[in-house]
C-alpha cells in the first residue's frame, strides 16, 4: 500500500448495501465494522459504510447482490458522493 500511495494512488473501503433481514443474521457484524474502521484509520483509509443505506429489498435479486435498479440507485444515492469526495482528497 505504501508504494501505491507513493505513486499518488488513493484508497477507500466501500461496504455495499445488504438487506436488513440478512444483516440481522450476520454474527459479529458490529465487531467487524469497528475493527475495519480501526485498521483503515491506522492506514489513513476512509471507510464508506453503505450496508444500511440503499438497501430496500426491491433492489436485490438475491440475498447479497443488487439488481440493475439497485446498482443504479446505489450509485446515484450513495457511491457517487463517496467517489467524488475521494477524488477531491
Amino acid at each position: 500500500m505504501g508504494d501505491a500511495k507513493a505513486l499518488g494512488l488513493g484508497f477507500l473501503i466501500v461496504r455495499p448495501p445488504i438487506p436488513e433481514r440478512i444483516s440481522k443474521m450476520l454474527p459479529g457484524e458490529s465487531d467487524f465494522a469497528r475493527e475495519l474502521e480501526t485498521i483503515a484509520g491506522r492506514r489513513g483509509v476512509q471507510v464508506h459504510d453503505f450496508s444500511h443505506r440503499c438497501n430496500d429489498e426491491r433492489f436485490f435479486f438475491d440475498t447479497d447482490h443488487l439488481n440493475r435498479n439497485g446498482v443504479l440507485n446505489f450509485y446515484e444515492n450513495c457511491l457517487r458522493e463517496a467517489l467524488s469526495s475521494a477524488r477531491a482528497n
